[in-house]
Order: structure tokens, then sequence, then C-alpha cells
């Protein structure tokens, strides 16, 4: 694993365009006021460190390990991106409002998913394990497409959907549900005018006019 950039801290503005990183251990380091273009990371090592106000734009991450990062502040998925392979381990992305990245065989694993919008994001063959709330698949905010459905495979069987966990216009026939449910059974129709959004909504089961 190389080690350059371990507990690293840039002294001034840096941007990298066009660089591959491949087994790179970026743990604690201070991102502030770095920016990556169009680079691509390879079984890289991100645990905590200070986001700052880090920018990814148009990257791709393959096989790399996310633990304890915050995300809070990152542009997800800016001018697209894939992230494949890739393990998110109790990081915060609590009010984050992603873009349009694609993610293919990744685990969420125990993150903090609160006041989410997903937005034009993508997952495939992803696994969500832990409580997510306030939070919304396929979100309201379009602006461009993966060229992937917003869920397919995705396995919801250890998550817990909290209250106002939201589907727009997503098929989830090919998505496991938590363990011991059925979609049909947690989610409703939470608009009286708009069939396509089905949501865990609150526990009365309101329904919103308009």
């Amino acid at each position: 694993m190389d080690k350059r950039f371990f507990k690293f801290r840039w002294e001034s503005p840096t941007r990298f365009s066009d660089e591959e990183f491949e087994s790179f251990d970026f743990s604690g380091t201070d991102f502030t006021g770095v920016f990556f273009i169009n680079s691509t990371f390879k079984n890289c090592l991100f645990e905590k460190g200070t986001p700052g106000n880090l920018a990814f734009f148009g990257c791709d991450f393959r096989d790399c390990t996310f633990t304890g990062f915050d995300f809070r502040r990152i542009s997800v998925g800016a001018e697209g991106g894939l992230f494949e392979g890739c393990q998110f381990k109790k990081c915060n992305f609590t009010g984050r409002h992603f873009e349009y990245p694609h993610f293919e065989n990744c685990d969420f694993d125990h993150c903090k998913l609160k006041g989410v919008n997903f937005n034009d994001a993508s997952f495939s063959r992803c696994r969500f394990i832990g409580k997510i709330e306030d939070s919304t698949f396929n979100g309201l905010y379009h602006k461009k497409s993966t060229g992937h459905p917003p869920l397919r495979e995705v396995d919801f069987s250890k998550a817990i959907l909290g209250d106002f966990v939201t589907f727009e216009n997503c098929d989830l026939s090919t998505c496991i549900p938590p363990e011991g449910r059925e979609f049909s059974e947690l989610l409703y129709q939470i608009y009286k005018n708009k069939p396509g959004i089905l949501s865990t909504g609150s526990p009365d089961r309101i329904v919103i006019q308009g």
C-alpha cells in the first residue's frame, strides 16, 4: 500500500487531472483545497481524515474502502463517475444531495443515511445494511441519467427503512426487501395524484394532497 498521502496535508490548493491512484492509503488525510478531475482510484483506502472542500469530478473508484469518511460536504458523482466493488463503512452522508454516479456491487454498511437525496444516482447489485431515513431514491432534482435504472438487484434485507424513505418511479421488482417484510406492506402512495412515488411515509400513513 502506497503511504505517500497517509495523514498528508497539502500546503496549497491542488488539482489532479487524469491521474490513476492504485493501492494508495489516504487514511487520516486532510483534503482541504484538493480537487480530482477525471481520475481513477483502484484498491485505495479512505479512513476518516478531513474532507474539507474535497471534490471529485468525473472520477471512478474500483475496489476502494471508505471507513468513517465524512461525505456531508462532498459532491458525490459530480459529472458522473463509477463506484464499483466499493465498501462504505460507517460513513456519514447526512443531508447529502448526490448528482449522477453509478454504484455497482457496493456495500453501504451502517452508514448515516438521513436526509439524503440520491437524485440521479443508480445502484446495481448493491447492499444496504443499517437504517435509512428521510431519504429519496431517484430524487426530485433530475439533471442527467447514468444510463442505468435507479435500482437493480439491490439488497435491502439487512436495512431498516425508517420514516419517509421514498422511491420515485423505481422498479423494485428485482430488489430484496428488508428481512421478513415485503415492499408492498412497507410502502404506500404518499402523494394522492402521483402513483409513481412510494414511501414508508409516517407511522399514521399520511397522504399528501396534490
